[in-house]
């Protein structure tokens, strides 16, 4: 469970990692520093999400991964990209935090990685996907495609 809603369960939620994050003395630390970041930008999305979310498991791991991005930016090389890997129900908050750190005319693409197994559901679709948001530091990003792409021909559509 990534996070739980008023101490209740959330149904929607997916049970993919058995990592959870919570509100440590550090995770406070973190956050006390971001509401007062010199970048207003940084500050005002902090609280914004805080209010938006409230402070629970998922906003302890959005605090942690802001304060891991910003660092993450500043020692990327103008050439250089950032793929970040991340589930569905955490994907849409990161993009909008990646958006504020490497600015929104920075996102390249976002990767939908689609997989099988498991069980599949009766009353909904099966979660089977995770996201990657690809972001770079700035029009000068480095990209070759020849060292990603994959032949149609030896593409197995049955995994």
């Amino acid at each position: 469970m990534l996070f739980k809603e008023g101490g209740i369960d959330s149904s929607a939620q997916i049970r993919a990692f058995e990592d959870t994050w919570d509100w440590t003395e550090e995770t406070v630390r973190l956050f006390t520093e971001l509401k007062k970041h010199p970048s207003p930008k940084i500050a005002i999305l902090t609280n914004s999400l805080a209010e938006f979310i409230g402070h629970n498991p998922m906003m302890a791991y959005l605090v942690n991964m802001t304060a891991r991005l910003i660092p993450l930016h500043g020692v990327l090389k103008p050439t250089g990209s950032l793929y970040l890997h991340c589930d569905p129900t955490a994907s849409h908050y990161l993009k909008i935090i990646l958006d504020v750190v490497f600015g929104k005319q920075n996102f390249r693409n976002e990767i939908v990685w689609c997989y099988r197994g498991g069980g599949v559901p009766k009353n909904d679709f099966a979660n089977r996907h995770d996201i990657i948001l690809r972001y770079s530091k700035t029009d000068d990003y480095y990209f070759n495609v020849d060292a990603v792409r994959i032949p149609y021909s030896t593409f197995n559509t049955q995994n």
